[in-house]
């Protein structure tokens, strides 16, 4: 097995915790909202620093 990584599964962007640009994660997932609806889902923007594990989520209506 390669230890590779492909060049669609790593994106490089500024980790506030490592306070430089590290490649990251990113996923879609849905979160559950904490406003009105305690029940419905919200997609956020999920990344994770592949260097500190710190972890961002942003709504996507938000970018």
């Amino acid at each position: 097995m390669s230890s590779r990584r492909s060049a669609l599964d790593a994106h490089v962007e500024y980790c506030p915790a490592c306070e430089r640009d590290t490649e990251h994660r990113v996923a879609i997932s849905l979160l559950a909202a904490r406003r009105a609806n305690p029940g419905s889902r919200e997609p956020h923007r999920v990344a994770v620093c592949r260097d500190c594990g710190a972890e961002t989520s942003t709504r996507v209506s938000q970018l």
